[in-house]
């Protein structure tokens, strides 16, 4: 993907992409476990909060992301 091909990281830091559904959050947070979250992370929502319906509860998603990192207590940082 053009996207990927993008993306450069560094010993400095890391950038990936994931093409997912953000109505499955599940599938983001299982991406998100390759992530070194003693380090600062985010999770971008570019364009693409606008398109979930509210009664696909578009803030239980957000909520979800948000408090759902691979350890307990991790939160990750959206970014929408």
């Amino acid at each position: 993907m053009h996207a990927q091909a993008l993306l450069k990281s560094t010993p400095q830091g890391a950038t990936s992409y994931l093409q997912a559904d953000l109505r499955d959050p599940g599938v983001i947070l299982r991406w998100a476990e390759v992530l070194d979250f003693g380090q600062p992370a985010a999770v971008t929502l570019l364009g693409v909060l606008h398109l979930i319906q509210d009664s696909e509860e578009p803030r239980g998603i957000v909520a979800r992301l948000m408090k759902g990192g691979p350890e307990p207590g991790v939160r990750c940082g959206v970014i929408v």
